[in-house]
């Protein structure tokens, strides 16, 4: 019985993780596995906390309807051993939360100078004639270095690898 496995674990010392994989051997003969047995399990989400005094943060989630999925780490469990645990099992972790209705944010980016970005792209729609009289140079043909000598005149300095970059924006 279960009751049995917990007293005998207690009394021997035997790590929750390998608990399983003993019963199976003792059980049904089943050997243990080739792969590193891992102190850490995914919780789904449940309705206590582990004491009285421990911080409701699970009625926090519940409370304000937010997804959230529980990680349980045995003491004999290492940092290495979660950080392995939540790589290796990611996946399971998103479709916990999308169980419970969770989306990926969309990352939404501003741009502080939209209208530098603006002209500079503009700029980059020129031609190289059109520039080279905008920055009065006949002796290059780089249009980079063409437009970053029109902002400077402008009083925008900007080096000229920054300015390809802005050649791609949106």
């Amino acid at each position: 019985t279960a009751d049995t496995w917990d007293r005998l674990c207690k009394k021997y010392r035997i790590p929750f993780a390998y608990a399983f994989y003993l019963h199976d051997y003792i059980s049904y003969s089943r050997t243990f596995p080739d792969h590193d047995v891992s102190f850490v399990t995914i919780g789904q989400p449940t309705k206590h906390t582990f004491e009285p005094f421990d911080p409701d943060h699970e009625g926090y989630y519940q409370r304000r309807g937010e997804p959230y999925a529980k990680l349980l780490i045995s003491g004999d469990g290492h940092k290495s051993d979660v950080l392995k645990y939540i790589e290796n099992n990611w996946d399971k972790i998103e479709d916990i939360l999308k169980e419970q209705g969770w989306t990926r944010p969309k990352k939404i980016r501003k741009t502080i100078n939209k209208d530098r970005n603006r002209l500079v792209k503009q700029l980059w729609l020129c031609s190289t004639k059109e520039l080279q009289k905008l920055a009065d140079l006949n002796d290059t043909k780089y249009k980079d270095r063409l437009i970053q000598k029109v902002l400077k005149k402008r009083g925008i300095s900007l080096s000229e690898g920054y300015i390809r970059k802005l050649r791609y924006w949106r």
